[in-house]
């Protein structure tokens, strides 16, 4: 692969400006697109709010607009005190979740204080954030202290933790009341917002804003196909464009009478796009310094995409827990995809995993391909998304 540089000299080996399945981190800024409107109303929120809560369905890019949209930013600003992302359990995104060994309390300080800084055991959050406005850079308590808590889902998604769930919540709301300068940023799944709401309530503040981060229109998914692509100097054709973006509004189902339909929506899923663009620019041929309609077709659409990612997580999955790929891919099938072919939701306790290890399900979570949620004292398993359900039927077939 090849790109031009700003002198406009060949530079090789760079890598495509899509992430994939995974969020963009704080250093990749200048490849954060189609949020410019949720990133700009995030940013002034969250120094005007006391409590401010983005929410959004899995996998819209939550974290990728507070990595690489929001942090940037209000650093750049400089008008504010700023922590590290925080986060209330250590452990990667999976489906079944454990109380961390140190406790909710424990866990956020130490990801606020940031890799490197550590606190004694027990430490609060008030006595944190207190110790932090004293020690900071300039001693100025009355400049704003911006902390984000991101996947607060997690505080949730376990039923054996109340008492400990109850701790931070108070704890929080203490720090609340006790420093006027504090911003809290709670970024969080929309299937755990009514369990946020049920204790928001004991906030000083009440009710926090909210902002929504849903798909992409049509405007924000063509900024986040084309910009990245035209930063690393290999931009897309507009027709070619347009031809994915029609591509990643289809979904097939099928109907009644057994026959399969397209289906096209009016949103696009942020996770597909994603995945879908970085299959396309890795399969582009190397002297390719535009992405056209023809290297379009020989690609092979979004399904195609999706197929791969999703071969390749069953595979690491399969390989990972020592089990075999054929079962794991009957047991997808059967488990989450119905007769017409959409997807099938699971209590975790009705997983019929034919002598497949539990943690098979929440690897998936972590990989994408399934999305867990808590709820009735339970946890509930499905394919990440609807369009999921025909990629497994087509992929375990060519399989």
């Amino acid at each position: 692969m090849s790109a031009l540089n700003d002198d406009g000299q060949q530079r090789q080996g760079v890598p495509p400006p899509y992430p994939g399945a995974r969020a963009l981190g704080r250093s990749e800024a200048r490849l954060f697109f189609g949020r410019d409107a949720e990133s700009r109303e995030t940013q002034s929120g969250w120094l005007s709010e006391r409590v401010l809560v983005v929410h959004g369905p899995y996998a819209s890019g939550k974290t990728s607009l507070l990595q690489a949209g929001v942090l940037p930013a209000v650093a750049a600003a400089g008008n504010a005190d700023v922590l590290p992302i925080g986060r209330v359990t250590s452990r990667p995104e999976t489906g079944l979740r454990e109380m961390p060994p140190s406790g909710y309390v424990d866990t956020l300080v130490s990801s606020w204080a940031g890799a490197g800084h550590r606190f004694p055991s027990g430490t609060s959050v008030l006595g944190f954030l207190s110790e932090h406005q004293a020690t900071s850079r300039g001693n100025r308590p009355s400049r704003p202290l911006l902390a984000a808590v991101d996947q607060f889902e997690e505080l949730f998604a376990v039923s054996q933790a109340p008492d400990d769930r109850e701790r931070l919540l108070d704890e929080l709301a203490m720090a609340l009341e006790a420093i006027p300068a504090l911003r809290l940023l709670l970024v969080i799944r929309d299937d755990y917002l009514a369990a946020l709401a049920d204790y928001s309530g004991r906030f000083p503040v009440n009710p926090p804003r909210y902002i929504s981060l849903g798909p992409f229109g049509d405007d924000a998914a063509m900024n986040a196909i084309t910009k990245p692509a035209a930063w690393s100097r290999r931009p897309f054709a507009r027709d070619a464009a347009e031809r994915l973006a029609e591509d990643l509004r289809m979904m097939t189902v099928t109907d009644v009478t057994g026959h399969e339909v397209a289906v096209y929506q009016s949103k696009i899923e942020p996770l597909h796009l994603q995945i879908a663009c970085r299959s396309l620019w890795t399969a582009l041929p190397p002297e390719a310094d535009s992405v056209t309609s023809d290297l379009l077709r020989a690609w092979g659409g979004v399904d195609k995409a999706l197929g791969g990612f999703y071969n390749s997580a069953v595979g690491a999955a399969a390989a990972g827990h020592g089990v075999s790929e054929a079962r794991l891919r009957d047991w997808l099938r059967l488990t989450f995809v119905t007769e017409l072919g959409t997807r099938n939701t699971i209590y975790k306790g009705r997983l019929a995993m034919n002598d497949l290890p539990d943690e098979v399900a929440d690897d998936l979570v972590g990989r994408r391909v399934l999305a867990a949620e808590f709820r009735d004292q339970g946890t509930w398993y499905q394919l990440s998304h609807d369009r999921l359900a025909s990629v497994v039927l087509q992929a375990n077939r060519a399989w």
